[in-house]
């Protein structure tokens, strides 16, 4: 087996450039930064329940704040000039804002600490201005990053006009400011210097009113975008929806509990929309920031629940430090691997478990009739989660595919049965930017041995149907000449016999009945001949090649005995005629005589037999009735068939004044 790599184009970096790249880092390192602080310092020094802090949601801040940052840090840095990234990046700035000022109050009841009044006034209300944005602009732009029509447009106006209406009407109410605190009272509100002013209610309730009106309304047309789209963006915006009902349902209904656990779940999702539909090419660097991520998340966790833990024991406030650093300590090397190893199986598949990635190809090789091809190459694909994955067979022909055609190289990988090629497979890799390990190349060789066999297996089943489609092709077709010639040769010789004893039970002389009677004994010897000639597939009885005018006469001379029509035959030099022609020829002719004394009613008939430069010339002419009115039966169609199936043509018309003529052309030599 060998591999062949094609070389990729260098990688060109598109977008506004390096410095806007580096802005990403400049906006998310403050947001997850504050974030982080603003939860130390919310649960630090008072020591406060994480319930307590659930209960004010002071955690969905704290999360908001870093899961946003960390992914709007990523999304700026691939793709600066998309709108996404930057959304998300002011919805984790206004949540870190948020917890930020939280526990800088909370804090400053604890610790001398400036800025109370301002901390705890943005805290109480610069949340909210991002509330709806998630429901409203976050579904317009998604994923190009730009609402594509006027009404998407429309949405992404009012939906940030309304969001911060109704941040800014908060920022005037007493209770949401006194409600940074509680437990604590933080005097007059100092936008409004302590007078009631009841228009920033209703302002926070009319801007409200309008964000849950056009998030329904975005929801539904999100979803009519869905069921118009073509994949990926179909199954992108179907994640993006699982990521922000949930949050709607919870903001509306549920208590601080449920949004906190919906909150995270939605994340969840989120990230799932992006990195297994490859939003973004966010592969690349995701694999690292997940791990690392997840790694901070689990510790914050670990170490907030051991700080509680500990507080129950000790009325110490060193010791539960000690002892949730003694845990993170000692979770940190275990989770690290676990988490390492799951998400590199989410990210990059099964490079890592070549078992697991051949277990997958079972159910694609147990198929009935032979391996299914599609099901094999869609679990090689997903295995390496290579986003285009194709076999091709050895006479070049596409055997099967699963994902969408990439524009970078693929590699191929020759696939052999012992020393027969059977096909190529090819792996388009993630990007061109993120080239196969060491372990996923292997991966792939221990793949196409499988995929090889399921070729081999594929064209073995191929080439035994197409071997009984032959044994069935020939079958029909032995059976319809079968039929021919028993129509054509038999028929005929019946029909003539019979009307020969017909025309004998009718006359009253003795020598009349006796001549009768002979010719008819003749034509029952000539169809026992014609039976044996067909049972030895001889051809017609009495046409020996080259004899093909002495054969027309004495058939012309049979039916003429009967006296029911008179036939004449004139042929001219002929030259020499393959045995095939002569035989269509003989057929028509005998099949056209027989449907004269049959059907046509007429009292002569005439047979010409000449050539021209190329062809056979063959007309049987009456002068009948003609065709009008007649059906079509079994022996036009035979009669075509014997001229077609010697390259030639036959035609049926109306002979002026009145009468029938079949005349056909057929070849001088067999077409090859």
């Amino acid at each position: 087996m060998t591999t062949a790599i094609t070389p990729t184009a260098p990688t060109v970096l598109r977008g506004p450039g390096i410095g806007a790249r580096w802005l990403s880092i400049a906006c998310g390192v403050p947001v997850v930064v504050a974030s982080l602080g603003g939860g130390w310092l919310a649960h630090g020094p008072g020591h406060r329940s994480l319930v307590g802090m659930m209960h004010d949601n002071v955690l969905n801040n704290l999360v908001n704040g870093l899961v946003f940052g960390v992914i709007a840090t990523v999304l700026m840095w691939l793709r600066p000039a998309n709108r996404v990234g930057w959304l998300l990046m002011y919805v984790g700035a206004v949540n870190a804002v948020a917890i930020l000022g939280e526990g800088w109050v909370l804090a400053s009841y604890h610790v001398p600490l400036p800025g109370r009044t301002v901390m705890a006034w943005l805290g109480s209300w610069v949340w909210a201005t991002a509330l709806f944005l998630g429901a409203t602009v976050l579904p317009a732009i998604y994923p190009s990053g730009h609402a594509g029509t006027r009404f998407g447009r429309w949405i992404v106006r009012v939906g940030w006009t309304a969001s911060v209406l109704f941040g800014l009407a908060l920022s005037g109410l007493d209770d949401v400011y006194d409600g940074v605190a509680p437990g604590h009272h933080l005097g007059r509100n100092p936008m409004t210097g302590g007078q009631a002013q009841p228009w920033f209610l209703g302002v926070a309730v009319l801007a409200a009113g309008c964000s849950v009106l056009l998030s329904a309304v975005t929801i539904g047309w999100t979803i009519r975008r869905l069921a118009r789209a073509a994949s990926p963006e179909r199954e992108q915006l179907a994640w993006l929806l699982v990521s922000v009902l949930p949050i709607i349902v919870a903001i509306l209904v549920g208590p601080p509990v449920v949004l906190f656990v919906v909150t995270l779940l939605t994340t969840v999702t989120l990230l799932v929309g992006i990195v297994r539909y490859e939003l973004f090419d966010v592969k690349l660097i995701l694999r690292s920031g997940l791990l690392y991520g997840a790694l901070i998340g689990l510790a914050a966790g670990a170490y907030f629940a051991a700080v509680a833990a500990a507080g129950i024991v000790s009325s110490s406030t060193a010791v539960p430090t000690f002892f949730a650093a003694a845990v993170v300590a000692l979770l940190a090397r275990p989770a690290y691997i676990g988490l390492s190893r799951w998400i590199g199986r989410f990210v990059y598949g099964d490079r890592t478990d070549p078992a697991r990635a051949l277990g997958r190809l079972g159910p694609g090789m147990e198929g009935a009739l032979g391996p299914d091809l599609d099901a094999v190459v869609a679990a090689v694909a997903h295995s390496l989660r290579s986003p285009y994955v194709e076999v091709v067979g050895a006479d070049g022909q596409v055997l099967a595919t699963a994902g969408r055609p990439q524009q970078h190289a693929a590699q191929e990988i020759a696939l052999s049965r012992d020393t027969d090629r059977v096909g190529t497979l090819r792996v388009c890799w993630r990007t061109p930017t993120d080239p196969p390990s060491r372990a996923e190349r292997a991966l792939v060789e221990v793949l196409a041995v499988s995929v090889a066999v399921a070729v081999h297996a594929t064209r073995l089943a191929r080439d035994v149907e197409e071997s009984r489609a032959r044994v069935i092709e020939v079958r029909a077709a032995e059976r319809s000449r079968l039929r021919a010639d028993l129509h054509d040769g038999v028929g005929p010789s019946l029909s003539g016999a019979a009307l020969g004893i017909e025309a004998a039970l009718r006359t009253d002389r003795l020598e009349d009945t006796r001549e009768i009677l002979a010719v008819v004994h003749g034509e029952i010897k000539q169809l026992v001949r014609e039976i044996r000639c067909l049972i030895d597939d001889l051809g017609p009885a009495g046409l020996e090649h080259g004899r093909l005018p002495e054969a027309l006469a004495a058939h012309a001379s049979a039916v003429n005995a009967l006296g029911v029509v008179h036939v004449t035959v004139a042929v001219d030099a002929l030259p020499p005629v393959t045995l095939p022609v002569e035989v269509a020829a003989h057929r028509i002719a005998t099949e056209a005589i027989t449907n004269v004394v049959r059907h046509s009613g007429a009292t002569t008939a005439h047979v010409s037999l000449r050539c021209d430069e190329r062809s056979l010339v063959l007309e049987v002419s009456d002068d009948g009735v003609g065709l009008d009115g007649s059906t079509p039966g079994v022996g036009r169609g035979s009669m075509r068939e014997r001229a077609e199936s010697v390259g030639g043509t036959l035609t049926l018309g109306d002979r002026s004044p009145h009468g029938t003529c079949v005349r056909a052309e057929l070849p001088l030599q067999e077409p090859r």
